[in-house]
């Protein structure tokens, strides 16, 4: 099956039968072409390179999922058409911590 599978430049165009892209590139091959997918598809990147742009939601689902309410800014900025936007997650080092954080606040809230 994978024998099968074509390789090809990373291009949007190229990419026409997606809906979502999901990108495991490394940081400096993303920040060359993430945001040109993003203008026309959903993608969700591993890579570091847009952990801290303001427009970009940096997602821990379980934690801040209301991050996402960032796409609508995001888009009109790059002009996207339709449908893209880019999300990126955490890396390992800040996830941990923040879903306790978040567990802890809860627990608090609710306790009041």
């Amino acid at each position: 099956m994978v024998a099968s599978l074509a390789v090809q430049e990373c291009r949007p165009e190229l990419f026409k039968g997606c809906d979502i892209i999901f990108s495991g590139l490394d940081t400096a091959k993303a920040q060359e072409v993430e945001l040109a997918f993003a203008r026309l598809y959903p993608v969700f990147s591993n890579a570091s390179a847009y952990r801290m742009d303001p427009l970009t939601p940096l997602v821990v689902p379980t934690v801040n999922l209301a991050h996402m309410s960032l796409i609508p800014a995001q888009r009109q900025h790059l002009k996207s058409e339709g449908k893209g936007f880019l999300v990126t997650n955490s890396n390992w080092y800040n996830s941990i911590p923040s879903h306790s954080i978040h567990i802890r606040t809860c627990t608090y809230v609710l306790e009041e």
